[in-house]
């Protein structure tokens, strides 16, 4: 059985590890709408139920190495007042750890990890899909020559080509009203080195969310914060 998964983000390699992890007798091709796969994104977390998965697929170790692994969670006052601290992943007695990562970093580590176990040509990039025949599985692209599988897995992210083709009259996602600024800098380490820091209240909007996502990246002990 062919299997096309398009979008090569985080889902769609996810996907394409899972398949290959439960031994499914397949041949997959993901397809990328991107020149080339770069690391790109902020940060994030990956919780201890994330954790399990990824332990199940075998990356937790390439995980390990570019990524941190918090401490403890902090919350403050919007003046920076302590209010409670508690561990996280496993030094809170999760079997799984916890992983404060950047999104490009989970995304190489994810990207190797399918060309090494499903073969070097199994992402193709430059491929954007345009829409899906449901003959099997036919998948269209802008400029490209059209592919055959007998199942598509659409992983094309937020603003999916084959969600709007499925789902026309569903419209464009529904604002929260809620605007998130985010960004990355290098800091020293702070407090435990590997605390998540909320700062402000439950109940307001203005509130701060800081948190380490890379160590050491000068050899002088500077953090990636995000």
């Amino acid at each position: 059985m062919d299997v096309a998964i398009i979008g090569a983000g985080v889902g769609g390699l996810t996907a394409a590890l899972a398949i290959h992890h439960l031994g499914v007798d397949c041949r997959v091709r993901v397809y990328e709408s991107a020149r080339e796969i770069k690391p790109l994104g902020v940060g994030i977390n990956l919780l201890p139920h994330c954790g399990r998965e990824l332990t199940d697929l075998g990356v937790v170790d390439g995980l390990r190495s570019v990524a941190v692994e918090p401490k403890e969670f902090g919350w403050f006052t919007h003046h920076g007042q302590l209010i409670h601290t508690e561990p996280c992943g496993l030094r809170a007695g999760y079997a799984y750890p916890h992983f404060s990562i950047h999104r490009g970093d989970l995304q190489m580590v994810l990207y190797e990890a399918v060309k090494e176990r499903l073969g070097p040509d199994c992402v193709v990039t430059a491929h954007r899909c345009t829409g899906v025949e449901e003959d099997g599985a036919t998948l269209h692209f802008d400029g490209q020559h059209s592919r055959k599988a007998d199942l598509a897995i659409a992983a094309d992210g937020i603003n999916s080509v084959i969600r709007q083709q499925f789902y026309p009259g569903e419209g464009p996602p529904v604002f929260s009203k809620v605007n998130i600024w985010r960004g990355v800098t290098h800091h020293k380490p702070f407090l435990s080195g590997g605390t998540i820091c909320r700062v402000g209240g439950i109940f307001t909007t203005h509130k701060a969310v800081i948190y380490p996502i890379r160590n050491d990246i000068d050899g002088k002990r500077t953090q990636l914060v995000n």
